[in-house]
């Protein structure tokens, strides 16, 4: 009978003995799941926050970097119009003006080709007609030039540079929007169903015209110098950002996101 009383008085001070530790555990393990969650949430939240903060430093990078290009192409417009030009001068400075162009030929190895930056270099007189030409590495012959004062006479057949050029002070730069004749989705996809899937289609071929005018030790206005930017060599800034693992890709897939 002691015994058995023993026993129970035993189990029951066991009991409350017991009690307080597994409150304490319920208690501590709830506060660790707690703290799991929000440490996970932080972690997570932290890494979206510098993969953003990777991207965005990315973005500027290739901004400034398409800025300090175009500048460039400024600084080249403006040599030429200080510089006596003739065919050999300007041959030479058409062909030391070069950049890489990564091409995509229907697979994604990696092809690269040293392209001229600008499609066409033209010094054109006060009346608008073209004196001295060089459009994808050849001179125009006479018959060729043409009075681009004219916007129909224009490569484009409707542009107006020689008027808003010849409005502008000496070393003032004009520059066009991106300009090209226009190539439609059937033309560029040629059936297929996405241009990831098709590489021999049109393309487009598009210029980004930079002009400044040329005035006399007079002040009198004498023509101009237009170049023409290949929009390739733009492109080339963007055109093969892959956000993820593989920094660079030839060419961006549409279906991805990004």
């Amino acid at each position: 009978m002691r015994l058995t009383l023993f026993k129970k008085i035993l189990a029951v001070t066991l009991l409350l003995s017991l009690l307080p530790l597994l409150a304490s555990s319920l208690i501590l393990m709830s506060n660790l799941e707690s703290v799991n969650t929000r440490l996970t949430t932080e972690i997570g939240g932290t890494s979206d926050i510098q993969a953003a903060e990777s991207l965005q430093m990315r973005a500027q990078h290739v901004a400034d970097t398409i800025a300090d290009f175009l500048r460039k192409c400024e600084s080249d417009l403006l040599f030429l119009t200080s510089t006596p030009m003739n065919k050999q001068t300007l041959s030479n400075f058409y062909i030391t003006r070069r950049s890489e162009v990564w091409k995509r030929f229907g697979t994604n190895e990696d092809i690269r080709e040293l392209l001229p930056l600008y499609r066409s270099i033209a010094f054109i007189d006060s009346s608008g007609k073209e004196r001295l030409v060089i459009r994808d590495g050849q001179f125009l012959p006479a018959s060729e030039l043409r009075n681009v004062a004219i916007p129909a006479n224009t490569e484009f057949k409707s542009e107006d540079y020689f008027s808003r050029i010849k409005k502008m002070r000496h070393g003032e730069i004009y520059v066009s929007h991106l300009t090209g004749f226009h190539v439609s989705k059937q033309e560029q996809l040629l059936g297929a169903s996405d241009p990831e899937s098709t590489s021999k289609g049109a393309t487009y071929d598009g210029v980004i015209r930079f002009g400044s005018p040329q005035y006399d030790d007079k002040g009198h206005f004498i023509g101009m110098v237009v170049i023409s930017l290949d929009h390739r060599h733009l492109m080339e800034f963007t055109q093969h950002i892959d956000p993820g693992r593989n920094f660079s890709t030839v060419f961006p897939s549409y279906k991805s996101g990004n």
